[in-house]
């Protein structure tokens, strides 16, 4: 998001994603090595970053477009990967080049590895070096794009922090004009160590302070096929009231005083939860376009009338017809299922629940079943189809697959 910003507001943001890195892991914010992933993974994991990265800023460009932000303005945008100039870099080379430009007591000084120092396993090699190769991406972008300013979370404090070390140990006037594997830089008005600055800015967290991500196993996704719109939105809109106004400012492109006229709107009605509401339609729509946050509002209105931020009518509303949930759940591949009326009237609710992908094996379907997660019965009667046509099943609280026979 402050990369958007700073698109937005004319300048050239460079997203840049580590392939190179990837096979060393960065030990900032964790208390144990990271599992080694083989080449193939991390090029898969790359490849789909890679896509996620510019689907979003293209998804993201079109939504500042729809939230009155004039194109006229906007800045360039470019996608990089450090292994343009660090899968060329020889060791011999790295080390001559920057090497001796380093202090180790600096590198120990990091927060980052002493924490890992002070810990039962203490640190490898690899994940000791890694400042050393994000200040080198620093540097060659420093030098070779004109990038002035290095945007990371809080927990990158010493990690950029190097990087403009780096950057000033290089570019004195005793450091040489090149390291030997970089070409002279592009003939710009030459950079100056008093340009290189670093931003940082608060990791997201839950609720209760714990940070977002798949380590922790709370992990929020761009890939719809792994948090899809409708979880997205459902994340969103149970939200607690004291961190919505802050989610509001940091992933919305809503203009301040609308972001404070939601916030007092909902003071005024909190259980109709309005600011929720608006976050999650927002951020959505941010991350996957108009017609899924729409499609998502939808299937909330439907399933939960309760949640329906949009309506302060206290009259129980009638239940969704098969058309209204086709129309909610068509924007969500991975919850709209269609199947033979025999595969599923008649059928076990344990064996259809792991066919739909609502459970990974009949087991834990049994088990689910045993704590009201499904229905109660063994197997599936005509007349739960919604208008003979459709069957909506449920795991959990928020977890739901829309069987459509045929």
């Amino acid at each position: 998001m402050s990369l958007l910003h700073f698109y937005l507001n004319g300048h050239t943001s460079i997203a840049l994603i580590g392939k190179s890195t990837a096979s060393i892991g960065d030990p900032s914010g964790r208390t144990a090595e990271r599992e080694k992933s083989a080449s193939e993974t991390i090029t898969s994991n790359f490849d789909r970053i890679w896509a996620q990265v510019s689907l979003f800023f293209d998804r993201a460009e079109a939504y500042a477009l729809a939230r009155g932000y004039d194109k006229k303005n906007f800045g360039r945008r470019e996608l990089r990967t450090n292994a343009e100039w660090l899968e060329g870099l020889g060791l011999i080379e790295f080390l001559s080049g920057v090497g001796r430009h380093i202090r180790v007591q600096q590198m120990l000084a990091r927060q980052s590895v002493k924490a890992r120092m002070d810990s039962q396993k203490g640190i490898n090699f690899a994940e000791f070096t890694y400042q050393l190769l994000q200040s080198y991406d620093f540097w060659h972008l420093y030098r070779n794009a004109g990038c002035r300013v290095q945007i990371g979370g809080n927990d990158q404090y010493g990690n950029i922090t190097a990087g403009i070390d780096l950057i000033q140990r290089l570019e004195s006037p005793s450091a040489p004009s090149t390291t030997p594997s970089e070409p002279a830089p592009i003939p710009t008005t030459p950079p100056t160590p008093d340009l290189a600055y670093g931003l940082t800015v608060p990791l997201l967290t839950t609720p209760t302070g714990e940070k977002l991500g798949k380590t922790s196993g709370n992990a929020l996704w761009l890939d719809p096929t792994l948090t899809t719109p409708f979880e997205l939105y459902q994340y969103l809109i149970r939200l607690p009231d004291a961190v919505v106004p802050l989610f509001l400012r940091a992933l919305t492109l809503l203009p301040l005083p609308d972001i404070q006229a939601t916030v007092d709107r909902h003071a005024r009605d909190p259980h109709l939860r309005l600011a929720q509401g608006t976050l999650a339609a927002e951020v959505v729509h941010l991350v996957h376009g108009p017609q899924a946050s729409k499609s998502a509002a939808l299937m909330t209105r439907l399933l939960f009338p309760s949640a329906d931020a949009n309506s302060a009518s206290t009259s129980t509303p009638p239940p969704p017809t098969a058309a209204e949930l086709l129309v909610a759940f068509s924007a969500d591949p991975k919850t709209l299922v269609a199947l033979p009326r025999a595969e599923v009237v008649g059928q076990l609710v344990t064996k259809l629940a792991k066919t739909v992908g609502l459970a990974r094996s009949r087991a834990e379907a049994e088990t689910m079943v045993s704590q009201g997660g499904y229905w109660q019965g063994e197997t599936v009667q005509e007349e739960w189809l919604v208008d003979g046509e459709v069957l909506l099943m449920r795991a959990g609280k928020g977890k739901f697959v829309l069987v459509r026979t045929v």
